[in-house]
């Protein structure tokens, strides 16, 4: 019989964790799939910035799911060692994706 690692087990019975990982992935694709769609308008007065607006979205998206991946990794062995969570850098990300989204939609309501 092989032995089942610590880690492997869910913290708690409420799996917070896990459902707050698989939130930010949503928020993740949400924001990425709402800047590609903002791109693609504002691609349609200017090329260069729907391009640009739509690479930074899907590297944005891109990051945000994986620092959160990270931080739910971070986050089961800190509560299974009893030792600090891990940081907010994954609410800075998405920040900025939001942002830059924002500005995208802005640019695309006042036109050029």
């Amino acid at each position: 019989m092989t032995s089942i690692a610590q880690e492997d087990h869910p913290w708690d019975r409420g799996l917070q964790v896990e459902r707050t990982k698989l939130a930010w992935q949503r928020t993740a694709l949400s924001a990425t799939g709402c800047s590609l769609v903002i791109a693609r308008f504002v691609g349609i007065h200017s090329v260069a910035a729907g391009v640009a607006i739509a690479f930074v979205a899907i590297v944005g998206g891109i990051c945000v799911g994986m620092g959160a991946s990270r931080r739910y990794r971070r986050s089961v062995r800190a509560l299974h060692h009893a030792t600090a969570l891990p940081d907010g850098r994954v609410f800075a990300m998405v920040t900025g994706l939001l942002v830059i989204t924002g500005v995208a939609a802005i640019v695309l309501l006042v036109g050029f």
